[in-house]
């Protein structure tokens, strides 16, 4: 078991519902009690993951069921390979902090929130809630999961590869009339995670900095205690700085672990949200390419028959060692005909595709845009409240230790 004082704690979760306390979900998910499994190479951590809902669908009103990383990342690539035009919540990467090794309760406590915060955005989903796959990794047991992911063991791979093939695809292709709102959302994706990405690093240099503050400044209480024992006439004095760059101390480390937890986190889900809306809109380009290239294909054709209607002698490499005949004439253009029909009814077939897609990938962006507007005004609130607080937390320090000091008369004092 890990260290359950440091990982047990009841941090404040983030709201992803409406905040009417009406709003109450019927399907509710937590992720706690981390627990590290064996050693070296081999070692790992596994969650539990708890579900209490009143659905119909589900067997029972609660389940408790232990989870590992590699179980989300199934549920992942799952919900990827079935839902290819939804905007999947993003899981946590391997590494969360480049400071932080995985083993570490901090980096397992930011682990454990990511992983909860990925389970309740698709939860939250109303594509993603129903779906056969959630409810298996909520409620099977271990051998039951085992049993399902064996069922697609090289789906990982075989979608990791689909992914690939569909950035590469779309990088090496260029679309003809792409309708703007998409340009407009790659561009703004793409700038929205340069700016996260920069705030995020930034972050990251000053959680460092002040961490290195925090271990130079816990050496000094102890010099001031130790400086007080042997100087009585300023023992009062001292002792109170010593109070004084401690409690200033207590609160730094507070506000560093809200930085990691609150804000540096909650940015960098982002970052990684704005990954999968370009996979999204990739996906939705390739939907139009195919569309395009249809269209191009009757095109081509009825420009054949055009030159065949207007040149009839025209010789081609299907009639060049057959008898020409009217007939044979007439039954090329029918031949053709035939295929522009088949070829209308798949543009026909493409072009409805490429409109449901469209309207999906369109409202999926709207929903993550205002999701994402209220999740980051709450980051961004919540960032100011904590640092007025830490420095509120320093001023009250600092001015009980000037009472002290200002009250102290050493000459009054026994040697």
């Amino acid at each position: 078991m890990m260290a359950e004082e440091k990982l047990g704690k009841n941090y404040p979760k983030m709201s992803f519902g409406s905040g009417d306390p009406n709003d109450i979900p019927d399907l509710i998910i937590a992720v706690n009690q981390p627990e590290k499994h064996g050693s070296g190479l081999d070692a790992y951590v596994s969650y539990n993951v708890v579900t209490k809902t009143t659905r119909t669908a589900f067997d029972a009103a609660e389940y408790s069921v232990r989870r590992r990383y590699q179980d989300f990342l199934w549920l992942h690539t799952r919900l990827t390979e079935n839902f290819p035009l939804v905007i999947i919540p993003p899981l946590p990467e391997k590494q969360v902090l480049k400071r932080l090794d995985r083993f570490t309760p901090e980096f397992i406590h930011l682990r454990q929130l990511a992983l909860e915060k990925f389970l309740v955005r698709v939860a939250k989903h109303e594509k993603l809630t129903n779906c056969d796959e959630l409810k298996t990794f909520l409620t099977a047991k271990a051998w039951e999961l085992t049993s399902a992911k064996k069922q697609t063991s090289g789906l990982i791979n075989k979608v990791g590869g689909r992914i690939e093939q569909v950035k590469n695809y779309a990088s090496s292709i260029k679309i003809k009339n792409r309708n703007m709102d998409f340009v407009l959302m790659h561009d703004y994706v793409v700038n929205l995670s340069e700016k996260l990405t920069q705030i995020d690093r930034i972050s990251q240099r000053i959680s460092k900095d002040q961490s290195d503050l925090m271990d130079q400044q816990s050496e000094y209480a102890p010099v001031f205690l130790n400086w007080a024992n042997s100087e009585h006439r300023l023992a009062d004095s001292l002792t109170a700085l010593s109070k004084c760059v401690d409690k200033n101390n207590k609160a730094l480390k507070e506000l560093v672990e809200s930085r990691d937890e609150k804000f540096g986190e909650n940015l960098h889900e982002y970052v990684l949200f704005t990954e999968s809306i370009k996979t999204t809109l990739r996906k939705r380009d390739r939907i139009q390419v195919q569309h395009d290239q249809l269209v191009e294909q009757v095109a081509r054709k009825t420009e054949n028959k055009r030159r065949m209607l207007e040149n009839p002698n025209a010789v081609t490499i299907s009639t060049l060692f057959a008898k020409d005949t009217e007939t044979n004439k007439q039954t090329r253009i029918e031949k053709v005909d035939y295929r522009i029909d088949e070829l209308n009814k798949q543009v026909d077939a493409s072009g409805e595709k490429m409109r449901d897609a469209d309207d999906t990938v369109k409202a999926e962006y709207d929903k993550w845009n205002e999701t994402k507007r209220s999740d980051l005004k709450a980051t961004f609130i919540d960032f100011a409240d904590r640092n007025i607080v830490y420095f509120q937390k320093c001023l009250k320090a600092w001015q009980d230790a000037l009472s002290v000091l200002q009250e102290c008369d050493p000459k009054s004092a026994k040697s």
